[in-house]
């Protein structure tokens, strides 16, 4: 499968029929975001609203729900809800802000589900703890270029 936007779309269902819900997502080419507005502030991040009004609250494990986003070639991301709603939290490590240096502070990491981000980063995959107290944010700093995909904490 040569073709990154099938191959996308592949993972999409396939984290679908784990139980993992997605939300459609714009692409982002050259830093600039298929959304068409010339100042977006997160390229390739943020949702269609078209398919997704509610943002990730609408991700979904409906692989026709999925397939019928492969029909608009601008998208080409994909966005896993995080959380107890999924069952994970996400270790986002960026190098252009220090992710690296601060993941080696942290020590070795448990073995676990790796993927490399579109910015040279790269996602580790974690069970969400049970008995969590959930708040409103879904992001927490953990280091420079280390940051918590997930509503954790109190």
């Amino acid at each position: 499968m040569n073709d990154p936007t099938a191959r996308i779309y592949a993972s999409a269902i396939e984290y679908g029929r784990l139980g993992l819900a997605g939300s459609a997502l714009w692409s982002a080419h050259d830093g600039h975001c298929a959304c068409g507005r010339p100042n977006c502030q997160s390229p390739g991040k943020h949702p269609v609203r078209e398919f997704t009004p509610h943002g990730l609250k609408d991700a979904t494990t409906a692989s026709d729900v999925i397939r019928s986003w492969v029909n608009n070639r601008r998208l080409v991301n994909i966005g896993i809800r995080t959380g107890p709603e999924s069952g994970i939290w996400v270790l986002d490590v960026d190098p252009r802000d220090g992710g690296d240096v601060s993941l080696r502070k942290l020590g070795p990491l448990p073995e676990t589900a790796t993927v490399r981000t579109g910015g040279g980063g790269r996602h580790f995959f974690f069970q969400y703890p049970s008995g969590v107290v959930v708040h409103n944010h879904n992001t927490g700093k953990l280091g420079s270029g280390l940051d918590v995909r997930a509503k954790m904490g109190a």
